[in-house]
């Protein structure tokens, strides 16, 4: 009888470990997320550092003409000169070498409000709220507070979003700036 209680004990001992380690490669794999929410988390990624390639390699259809918006160059003329003014993604891209851990231009938390699959699994729509901090010394702020409403579908083995729209819900950045303003406005 011993013996058979000594067993059940390591077994039981045996199926904790087995329950850990399966929480801890579900939370290291991302588990429970589907591709088209990892692909759309590599777009944005491509978004933030300005990675023109990815993006166009996994937009289609209307995603296009948000890539088109980020990645495509714009200059102007000012007094008979073209002055280049380059892209808001070369212009991510060149903001991102120069952060530290003690001044990371983004960190970024997000919820999924919601993920609608076609019946044959071959399409997602997603909406995902996604709110960024900005780290000021050891502080962490939030800066923006955005929705993003995607469509993906599944193309030759590939997830590729066929829709991407970006909503701004807050903008914390802006409104301190106002509350400043206002400040200075009652001091004169």
């Amino acid at each position: 009888m011993r013996l058979l209680a000594g067993g059940c004990r390591a077994a039981r001992v045996a199926a904790t470990a087995v329950v850990v380690v399966a929480a801890a490669l579900a939370a290291a794999c991302g588990m429970g997320e589907s591709a088209a929410y990892q692909a759309y988390k590599t777009f944005v990624g491509a978004v933030v550092r300005g990675d023109c390639d990815t993006l166009y390699a996994m937009a289609e259809q209307e995603a296009l003409a948000y890539v088109d918006g980020h990645c495509k160059r714009r200059s102007i003329v000012l007094m008979g000169k073209t002055i280049d003014l380059g892209s808001p993604a070369s212009n991510l891209a060149s903001i991102r070498p120069h952060s530290t851990p003690f001044n990371d231009p983004i960190s970024l938390e997000r919820t999924i409000e919601s993920e609608t699959r076609s019946p044959d699994s071959k399409s997602i729509d997603l909406v995902v709220l996604e709110k960024s901090y900005q780290r000021r010394g050891s502080v962490r702020e939030p800066s923006w507070l955005r929705r993003h409403t995607v469509s993906a579908r599944l193309h030759n083995g590939q997830w590729k979003l066929t829709r991407f729209r970006e909503e701004i819900l807050r903008d914390y950045g802006g409104e301190e700036a106002a509350r400043q303003s206002a400040a200075e406005k009652q001091g004169k």
